[in-house]
C-alpha cells in the first residue's frame, strides 16, 4: 500500500475527528530545491506536527482546516519568530509557530495521523493569532501605506491585493494567473517576520467567498475559508491595488471571528 493511499484511508477514517484543538501529523512535503522558497509559508518541509486552530463548526461547514506548524526546537533566539510552548504532559513536545498558518481542504492527503486533542490550549493559541491582525478601530478612512511601484521597495500591508509566485505548485483552475491574494496582516508584522497572511482571490464564487468591490481593478472573490502565510520576499509579492478601509474592516472582522470562535 502506498504512503498516499495510507494517508487517504486515514483521512477517511478520521471523519469528524479532525476538529479544533487536534494535534495532527501533517506532511509539509519535501524541502524545495530552491531553499529560498519556504513551502506555503512554512519554515521547512517534511512530516511534522501541527495544531488545528479553526473552529469545529467552521471545519464542518466549509471543509477546510487552518493549522499552525509545531517545531521541536525552541526558536526564542530568533527575534522574528513568535512561538508558544505546548503544555507539559502531552505525548507531543514542541512549540507552536504563531507566525505561520496554512489552510487545507478536506479530505487531505497531507494529514497523516491525529495525535491528541487540546482544545483549551488551542483557544489560547487562537487568541494570540487574532492579535496578529490589525485592530479594527485603528483602521482609518484611508489606509495609510502607499503602494510603491518599485517592487524592490514594496512591503505588503493589510488591505492590499498582491500577485505572487507559486510556480513550484499546481495552480487551481479557479485562480488568477499569476495568483492574487488579499493581505490581512499589518505592515509591522510582515516586515518583522518575513511572512504575510493572505486570503486567495478566485475567479468564480466557490465556498465561503465575498465579491471584490465593483470599483476594484481586480475582479473575482476573496476566499474567506482559506488563510495562508507566505514568505512574501521569496514569493515575490507585487502590489496590485489597495481596497477601501470599510471593505478591509469587513474582511478582517470575519477572519478575527473565525479565529476567536474556537
Amino acid at each position: 500500500m502506498t504512503q498516499l493511499r495510507e494517508a487517504n484511508l486515514l483521512v477517511e477514517n478520521f471523519g469528524s475527528d479532525l476538529e479544533f484543538g487536534s494535534i495532527i501529523d501533517y506532511s509539509f512535503g519535501s524541502i524545495p530545491v530552491d531553499t529560498t522558497l519556504r513551502r506555503v509559508g512554512h519554515e521547512q518541509g517534511l512530516d511534522r506536527p501541527a495544531i488545528i486552530v479553526s473552529p469545529s463548526e467552521f471545519i464542518q461547514r466549509t471543509g477546510f482546516i487552518w493549522i499552525c506548524p509545531i517545531t521541536g526546537e525552541s526558536k526564542y533566539h530568533i527575534s522574528s519568530i513568535d512561538q508558544i510552548s505546548l503544555p507539559p504532559n502531552l505525548s507531543t513536545y514542541g512549540f507552536v509557530l504563531l507566525n505561520q498558518l496554512i489552510s487545507a481542504k478536506l479530505p487531505c492527503d497531507y494529514v497523516i495521523d491525529i495525535r491528541e486533542k487540546i482544545p483549551t490550549f488551542a483557544r489560547e493559541v487562537s487568541l494570540k493569532l487574532v492579535k496578529k491582525l490589525p485592530p479594527l478601530e485603528t483602521i482609518k478612512d484611508v489606509i495609510s501605506t502607499i503602494l510603491i511601484i518599485n517592487h524592490r521597495l514594496y512591503r505588503p500591508d493589510f488591505g492590499h491585493i498582491v500577485s505572487y509566485d507559486i510556480s513550484a505548485q499546481r495552480i487551481d483552475n479557479n485562480r488568477h494567473s499569476p495568483p492574487l491574494a488579499f493581505v490581512v496582516t499589518p505592515l509591522v508584522f510582515n516586515k518583522t517576520t518575513g511572512f504575510a497572511w493572505v486570503l486567495p482571490i478566485v475567479r468564480e464564487k466557490a465556498g465561503t467567498c465575498i465579491r471584490l468591490p465593483n470599483d476594484s481593478p481586480c475582479k473575482g472573490f476573496i476566499a474567506l475559508d482559506q488563510l495562508h502565510s507566505h514568505d512574501w520576499l521569496a514569493r515575490k509579492f507585487q502590489p496590485i491595488c489597495k481596497l477601501s478601509s470599510e471593505f478591509t474592516k469587513d474582511i478582517l472582522f470575519v477572519v478575527s471571528e473565525i479565529l476567536s470562535s474556537g
